[in-house]
């Protein structure tokens, strides 16, 4: 067998494995923290992103989390919904927004770093 193949190969099981874990991981704490939160670990994480990076874009969340496009509208629509950010349209562009952490979003992400640091 080739080595650069195989090299290949084997970070290729790694990644794979690493995906798997991380699933497993969040498997096992998402019930958690929709219980004590009302949201799961993929909503706290987008929340967190928005609280960060005011203003910041849906395209931008996309690349940064590496979520699948479908996955991140989902989260931020729950998050809207929940009254946990805000969308704002942009002056110069009407069909781009920016999303903006409300006050209730914000304790939301506090309780949330508590609950990860437990």
């Amino acid at each position: 067998m080739d080595i650069n193949k195989d090299k290949v190969f084997r970070q290729s099981r790694l990644t794979h494995r690493l995906e798997m874990l991380a699933d497993e991981a969040i498997g096992a704490t998402d019930p958690l923290f929709m219980e004590k939160l009302g949201c799961s670990i993929r909503e706290m994480r987008v929340l967190r992103m928005v609280d960060d990076h005011p203003g910041i874009a849906f395209n931008e969340i996309m690349h940064v989390t590496g979520l699948d496009r479908s996955l991140v509208s989902r989260l931020i629509r729950s998050l809207l919904e929940k009254g946990l950010i805000d969308r704002v349209g942009s002056e110069h562009d009407a069909r781009r927004y920016g999303l903006f952490t409300t006050e209730i979003g914000k304790m939301c992400r506090a309780k949330g770093r508590i609950l990860s640091d437990a």
